[in-house]
């Protein structure tokens, strides 16, 4: 099975291209000191893809018990997110799944704002 194959049956999800095609680039780290991009290859549990989205969709599961209102259900629900990386404020970047492309959201830290970026391919 090929390591694409590998992190996309551990995660459960087909990952985007276009973030499989940075993380094969240049990585998992941060961006200018500030943003993390979590790896499916990373040791650091921290910085994992894999244990980010289990620690992640618990959150989001804790958030919409307590009542809170989610914009974006967790993946693998149509629409779901997928954490991807995060800030050092907090905030968590996440892909969300498309039928025809995927695109960037992202929430606040300790708050209720949430941000989405729609690319055009």
């Amino acid at each position: 099975m090929s390591a694409d194959g590998q992190r996309s049956k551990k995660l459960g999800a087909h990952l985007p291209q276009d973030y499989k095609d940075f993380i094969d680039f240049y990585g998992g780290g941060k961006i200018a000191g500030f943003i993390s991009i979590f790896s499916p290859f990373s040791e650091n549990i921290n910085l994992n893809v894999i244990n980010q989205f289990s620690q992640q969709s618990g959150v989001l599961r804790e958030l919409a018990s307590s009542g809170e209102v989610l914009p974006y259900p967790a993946f693998p629900a149509v629409g779901g997110i997928i954490p991807v990386g995060m800030t050092d404020n907090g905030d968590v970047i996440y892909c969300r799944a498309g039928e025809a492309k995927w695109s960037v959201v992202v929430n606040e830290a300790r708050g209720p704002e949430w941000e989405a970026y729609d690319f055009p391919r």
